[in-house]
């Protein structure tokens, strides 16, 4: 739990430096902010509460329920990697550029030693 704090805490910080530095409008900005926010939020409740409803206990289906935690965010991952507003951002703030980098390659890493 503390990590998830951490790690979101450095994502929104990062956000809000990258987006100070582009050219967009302040409201534009906000609701880009607000957009990463609430998804982000949106996914962690989502994720909770299957887990909370023994969604994940059962490890007799095939493929696996946990992969949905992986498999979901790796695909919104490559999305928003790819979109232009995320190059803007990425090429506003190395870090996070940095940041995104270690995450892709690390999720593909952890997904080849599942295969």
């Amino acid at each position: 739990m503390v990590l998830a704090i951490v790690m979101y805490t450095f994502v929104l910080v990062e956000l809000k430096k990258s987006l100070c530095r582009t050219a967009r409008d302040e409201n534009r900005k906000r609701k880009i902010y607000n957009r990463v926010l609430y998804k982000r939020v949106g996914w962690t409740a989502f994720i909770s509460a299957l887990g909370l409803i023994g969604f994940f206990q059962d490890f007799s289906a095939f493929p696996p329920r946990i992969m949905i935690t992986l498999i979901v965010p790796l695909i919104a991952m490559l999305v928003i990697t790819f979109s232009k507003t995320m190059k803007e951002l990425l090429l506003a703030n190395a870090i996070m550029a940095q940041f995104q980098f270690c995450v892709a390659t690390r999720t593909a890493g952890a997904a080849k030693e599942l295969i």
